[in-house]
């Protein structure tokens, strides 16, 4: 029976950590990287170029690509046909795979040049009509030269991971780890955090099961009681003090036991399915040409069948590889509704190109502010009477009030002392009504200006009084 003491760990080197070691790998990179190839360029697993075997010289070339668009992603498990291959004009179509645990669904296409260079790889499924096969990694996938068919056969998917309860579940494991582990500094030593007594450690250990099940192995024991669990004296005799390294060992293997580990479940692909590059909705309503199943459409026409009659001011552009169109509608204004257009709020024409006269210029039927002039590329109002403004919705006053008064909604608010509609008859009242005009009951001269007189004027300012001898000759009293 091994030796131990209550309140100091002893060194395990020689014990078997192994289960520690396998909870520290959380992704597929491989612990001894020094001598991977591979390690700087992101890829260890999955890769995104593409090769072909020419027979003639016997040797492996690498295919690169032209331009510098989106790739598909890494993957493994993809299977890819050729279409043309006999011809200058051969399409390479790639479908499905998977990386890490996602399987693709989707369909990549890369037309073949001269000298190992090729075009863009292009991802055409997102326009694909009706059903699509599901998600498949490791399947059969032939092309028929005499049918121009794709045949799909075989394969396997699986329901995806659910990273967010996966990561919950793996904290679960990590934090009874480190409980685990932690056991004999929690309890014993200079970082202990409880003070040490076997039935309240024994208390705790229970308690910590019913929680969260957590060393549920030793959950219910009694101080003095239990000697050998998994593997692991917890005491050297019945009755002995706890040895709390091997409590912690036995802990350890518990969360170990009951660790989350996921199941895959993979599923067989039935039946067979088929791509026609011919083949397109409603055959392209006669009105285009079908290629890698997306119509492209004649002129005047539009839309996945070219069924939709294109609008006076509309444009459309097709893209060389994927064949989706982009369309401009009624000069981007409006709306193509059977090759009429319905032209947004404030613009006209037939191609809705010109914008219309804001607010019909401010006129209606009970009233005329303005006219509106059609003219391009914008119509204008010419706006009547004492109307004014891009819409003919400001009223003006006359002669702008001759700078005597503040023009309100056309009507005029004039200064004191100026009156009519334009603020140009200057007129004041006999009697003043400044307060500082005084008494002029009282007075002889009453001011009538519209500010407070600067100054009055009196005899000493007009006759400056200078004596012949400084000092000798008194000065006058009057005036």
């Amino acid at each position: 029976m091994p030796r131990c003491a209550v309140t100091q760990e002893e060194d395990s080197g020689d014990s078997d950590f192994s289960f520690i070691a396998s909870q520290s790998q959380a992704g597929p990179e491989c612990e001894q990287e020094e001598d991977d190839p591979f390690s700087e360029n992101g890829t260890k697993y999955y890769f995104q170029d593409t090769w072909k075997y020419d027979a003639t010289v016997n040797q492996w070339l690498e295919i690169r690509p032209i331009g510098t668009g989106e790739m598909p992603p890494s993957r493994r498990g993809a299977r890819m046909i050729a279409r043309n291959s006999r011809t200058n004009d051969t399409t390479l179509i790639m479908f499905g795979g998977h990386a890490q645990d996602e399987a693709f669904g989707d369909m990549w296409i890369l037309d073949l040049k001269q000298d190992n260079s090729a075009g863009e790889w292009t991802r055409i499924d997102q326009f694909f009509m009706g059903l699509n096969p599901v998600p498949t990694s490791y399947h059969t996938f032939l092309y028929d030269d005499s049918l121009d068919l794709g045949i799909l056969f075989g394969g396997i998917h699986w329901k995806p991971t659910d990273l967010e309860i996966t990561d919950e579940r793996r904290n679960v494991d990590r934090r009874c780890m480190k409980e685990a582990q932690e056991l004999g500094e929690t309890w014993t030593g200079p970082t202990a955090k409880h003070a040490w007594e076997e039935r309240r450690f024994l208390e705790y250990i229970t308690r910590r099961c019913a929680e969260s099940e957590f060393c549920c192995t030793l959950a219910n024991l009694q101080p003095g009681e239990g000697l050998l669990f998994t593997g692991f004296y917890i005491r050297e005799v019945p009755g002995a003090p706890l040895c709390l390294r091997n409590v912690s060992m036995v802990c350890r293997l518990d969360c170990e036991k009951k660790a989350f580990k996921p199941i895959f479940y993979p599923i067989m692909v039935e039946g067979v399915w088929t791509f026609s590059p011919n083949a397109c909705q409603s055959d392209c309503g006669g009105h285009g040409v079908c290629l890698m199943s997306q119509c492209t459409c004649e002129v005047g026409w539009y839309g996945a069948d070219c069924l939709s009659k294109r609008c006076p001011g509309s444009s459309c552009y097709t893209h060389p590889y994927t064949k989706e169109q982009h369309c401009v509608e009624c000069s981007q204004h409006g709306r193509c509704m059977d090759g009429t257009c319905s032209c947004n709020p404030g613009w006209g024409y037939d191609d809705c190109s010109a914008g219309l006269c804001p607010n019909n210029c401010s006129s209606n039927h009970l009233v005329t502010r303005g006219i509106c002039v059609e003219d391009f590329p914008v119509h204008q109002c010419v706006c009547m009477g004492k109307w004014a403004g891009v819409a003919c919705d400001r009223a003006l006053c006359l002669n702008d009030c001759a700078g005597r008064g503040t023009c309100n909604e056309g009507v005029c608010e004039c200064e004191k002392y100026f009156h009519g509609e334009d603020c140009s008859l200057f007129a004041f009242p006999l009697k003043s009504e400044d307060a500082y005009a005084g008494n002029a009951e009282e007075l002889a001269w009453d001011w009538q200006g519209l500010d407070e007189p600067q100054k009055t004027y009196g005899y000493d300012d007009i006759v400056p009084w200078k004596p012949e001898i400084p000092g000798t000759t008194p000065k006058p009293t009057g005036h």
